[in-house]
């Protein structure tokens, strides 16, 4: 079980089993503080060789290879776990369901949305335990570069001093402001299709990294640059002039931008009935879902479920399915009325469709007895 875990939970561990064992007047310090190079230095005192070198075996011997029936298996236990209301074993099975899951499965939105659900449940807030984690981390970071660099590859300066002190507080800064503010690697893929000197390419992610100077910038549908690869490197290009003072933008998601513009061009183009509006709706919904915008998930999705009702009908099994999307964001959307009344009219159409003791009528439920016992509510 302990692979299944992946390095990040025996690391978090230690630094938990340090944070215990620091003294009160130490941690009453650390929690008070508000500025990160003490809290950096606090967490470097704290780190022994030991730690670093537990750090490397775990992450030399753990591999993360994607296993989609993995992935699933463990997203039910996870549901099992969340309608016994044991939603720190929830968390962790929905934790370990992420890390199988390829990233480019629709799963993943669903994942997001679930764990998302439990840290609610256990109102787990960035809290000091988990702010000493991140400054051990970045720590372990800064004395991997000052006393393993290679020699003669110009990292000597680095290592000295104020650099390396600048350097551990900003990736201390993007681990405490960032939940999962990744940059996904894109290259062009032929795809072997066209014929004679025609070829036909796409854009195909190979990877997830974090870089932390493209993450500092926000987030835009109608974003004014765009980042390419070569290798791991990114380059970040201006598509217009931005003048002094205008934010920089970047879209985060290629899938998105590519989803509007497709929406733009079939709401010129086809009649307001057509069926491939609410499939677009839909498939925005996954992608504001997956970037926990849960509220711009609900907005997309409720106009593919009249879509939907247009072309199947009101009792149509394709109805109860998206009724069902409906009730997850809206749940995780923390929006209680909206989502109780969509619970209740997606339930009898799946216990219709699938029967009542179906895991996908007995999640309703729970989530509905979840709503309910809500504090301010009868």
């Amino acid at each position: 079980m302990a692979g299944m875990q992946g390095p990040g939970h025996e690391w978090r561990r230690r630094c938990r089993l340090h944070w215990r064992h620091m003294p009160d007047l130490q941690r009453r310090r650390f929690t008070s503080n508000t500025r990160l190079g003490p809290l950096l230095r606090l967490a470097r005192r704290w780190l022994r060789p030991a730690d670093t070198a537990v750090l490397d075996e775990l992450c030399a011997s753990w591999r993360a290879d994607k296993d989609r029936s993995t992935a699933l298996d463990l997203k039910q236990r996870g549901n099992d776990s969340f309608k016994a209301r044991d939603y720190l074993q929830a968390l962790s099975l929905y934790t370990k369901g992420l890390r199988y899951m390829p990233a480019d499965s629709p799963e993943c939105a669903l994942l997001y949305a679930n764990r998302s659900a439990a840290l609610y449940q256990l109102h787990r807030y960035q809290s000091p335990q988990q702010r000493f984690v991140c400054a051990a981390s970045a720590a372990a970071l800064c004395w991997a570069l000052q006393h393993r660099r290679p020699q003669g590859d110009g990292v000597g300066t680095l290592g000295q001093g104020a650099r390396l002190a600048a350097l551990g507080v900003a990736v201390l800064r993007h681990m405490l402001q960032l939940q999962c503010n990744a940059q996904a690697i894109t290259v062009l893929h032929d795809t072997g299709e066209g014929a004679g000197s025609v070829r036909d390419t796409r854009e195909v992610c190979v990877g997830t990294a974090l870089y932390c100077w493209a993450s500092l910038l926000n987030h835009s549908c109608q974003p004014n640059t765009t980042a390419s690869f070569q290798g791991t490197r990114i380059t970040l290009r201006a598509t217009e002039p931005i003048p002094a003072g205008e934010q920089v933008l970047h879209c985060y998601d290629t899938a998105l931008a590519q989803l509007q513009q497709c929406q733009a061009d079939a709401q010129s183009l086809l009649p307001a009935q057509h069926p491939l509006h609410g499939e677009i709706d839909d498939s925005l919904a996954r992608v504001y879902a997956t970037h926990g915008e849960w509220g711009a998930a609900a907005q997309h999705l409720q106009r593919s479920v009249h879509a939907v009702e247009l072309q199947y009908g009101t009792g149509s099994v394709e109805l109860a399915q998206q009724l069902l999307k409906l009730a997850q964001v809206l749940f995780n959307s923390r929006s209680v009325c909206e989502a109780e009344s969509v619970i209740d009219r997606a339930i009898p159409l799946l216990t219709t469709h699938y029967g009542a003791d179906h895991d996908t009528v007995a999640e309703l439920r729970a989530m509905n007895s979840c709503l309910r016992s809500l504090p301010g509510r009868r």
